[in-house]
């Protein structure tokens, strides 16, 4: 590519960070190589779509079961559909 990023701002760090990751690192992949390549300045913008720095959830912890965790995407899902 031959861009070089020399510059992460805090509030794109802590975007990345916090944010859920649904499609695993190939979804983070995908958004970092994106970054790059719209920046101009080597500043890596921040490359999640607003409405996902909105809604950020957290993690599951390595103790959530998979029943939580499923009934936690269920109950978002449900909730974020209404209205």
């Amino acid at each position: 590519m031959g861009k070089q990023i020399e510059n992460i701002p805090a509030p794109t760090m802590s975007a990345l960070s916090s944010y859920h990751w649904p499609g695993n690192i190939r979804e983070l992949q995908n958004l970092i190589e994106r970054a790059v390549i719209l920046s101009n300045d080597g500043v890596l913008p921040n490359p999640l779509p607003a409405t996902a720095t909105h809604g950020v959830r957290p993690a599951p912890s390595a103790a959530t079961t998979l029943k939580e965790s499923e009934r936690a995407l269920i109950y978002a899902r449900l909730n974020g559909s209404v209205g």
